[in-house]
């Protein structure tokens, strides 16, 4: 996982944490290729009821 986002989970919430605030958290591409992934992961989880970006 990059290390400008981070995925947690706490019971049925998903906690997925952007990391960049000398940017104020800008978006790069790698990011937005994170984000993807990490949806997936998500997305595979039957048990996650709310996503909190």
């Amino acid at each position: 996982m990059s290390h400008n986002v981070s995925l947690t989970f706490d019971g049925d919430r998903a906690h997925v944490a952007l990391d960049r605030p000398d940017k104020h958290n800008g978006l790069t591409i790698d990011m937005l290729r994170e984000l993807v992934r990490v949806a997936g992961i998500i997305g595979k989880r039957k048990d996650i009821r709310a996503v909190i970006l």
